[in-house]
């Protein structure tokens, strides 16, 4: 974890993030992506799947970095819901990739506006799975 950021509320570092600030989120990733991590595993039984889906609720996150809005001052409460709804829909499906996919509309609360980009990021997640 970056030193400057050591000690700063995850509030605070997701600002940051919602401004372009890569060594701000990467901070975010170091404090959570071990608790999402055994979320997953626990959920899934699968390191692979637990691995994958880790990184695309973390990447689902810096693609919805400018509109998730907080509710308190951690952002570990964002990252288990959107791998508990990513978790959900891989009980449907055999790709976490296509799992979070299918659940993006699902996140929706989270975020306020929907944009093209967003759409072409869906097709690409389509695509590669």
């Amino acid at each position: 974890m970056d030193r400057a950021h050591r000690g700063v509320p995850d509030s605070e570092l997701w600002q940051r993030a919602a401004e372009h600030d890569g060594a701000a989120f990467g901070d975010l990733f170091e404090r959570h992506s071990d608790a999402v991590y055994l979320h997953c595993f626990r959920r899934t039984a699968s390191w692979s799947s637990a691995e994958e889906l880790t990184s695309v609720v973390f990447l689902e996150a810096w693609r919805l970095r400018r509109t998730v809005r907080l509710h308190g001052d951690s952002i570990l409460p964002f990252f288990v819901h959107a791998s508990v709804k990513g978790l959900t829909s891989l009980d449907r499906s055999s790709s976490p990739r296509v799992a979070v996919v299918k659940s993006a509309h699902i996140l929706a609360p989270y975020h306020s506006s929907s944009s093209s980009s967003d759409k072409r990021i869906l097709v690409i997640f389509m695509a590669l799975s």
